[in-house]
């Protein structure tokens, strides 16, 4: 089991999401990403599919993860992998365009701040919910269980706002997930490999 598994199951979870319709995306700059004037096309890309409508928001976007090696490595164990996940959205504006509860008046959105918030804050709080009936559905199920939450450890969820040129609205999702790793086997070094020793 690899870090791969995590990035799918992900994926998968947000492809069920009413909301999200699948827009995932692992960030590789550590969230310069976002600021891209082609966010858009590289959420698509990630996707591997086309987004109706070029629709790129509302979104989840992953830094990538810490994990931690439990000792000794050779006998395996459960890695533990610090995730950071944003749960985006434009501020004012539908995903598919226009405005979110339009002012016709100013010809503005009368959608706040503070309703974003409220918004991805469901959203995060959903996808936590999905993951921890992965670990009830495994365990009553009697199945093996290679992913799962870390229940000993909080989930934080962080408001933040105008953090992109896109002028995003959302939450920082920050928790801790456990990937079982089976006992170490070296892929990029020969099993008889002669190290020489320096005197």
């Amino acid at each position: 089991m690899t870090e791969l598994f995590i990035y799918r199951l992900y994926q998968n979870i947000l492809n069920q999401s009413h909301t999200m319709q699948g827009r995932f995306v692992a960030l590789r700059q550590y969230g310069n990403d976002l600021n891209a004037s082609n966010f858009a096309q590289l959420l698509t890309d990630e996707l591997g599919r086309l987004l109706p409508n070029s629709q790129k928001y509302p979104c989840v976007a992953m830094l990538p993860p810490m994990d931690v090696m439990p000792h000794p490595v050779a006998q395996g164990g459960w890695a533990t992998y610090k995730m950071q996940l944003f749960f985006l959205t434009q501020e004012g504006q539908k995903g598919e365009g226009g405005f979110k509860n339009p002012n016709p008046v100013l010809n503005a959105s009368g959608y706040t701040t503070l309703n974003d918030w409220a918004d991805m804050r469901q959203c995060a709080g959903d996808f936590m919910t999905i993951l921890k009936n992965l670990n009830i559905h495994h365990a009553t199920n009697g199945l093996q269980l290679q992913y799962r939450y870390k229940q000993d450890t909080p989930e934080v969820y962080q408001r933040y706002c105008l953090q992109s040129n896109d002028r995003v609205n959302g939450i920082k999702l920050t928790f801790e997930a456990q990937l079982y790793t089976n006992p170490c086997t070296i892929i990029d070094y020969d099993t008889d490999v002669v190290v020489e020793i320096p005197h």
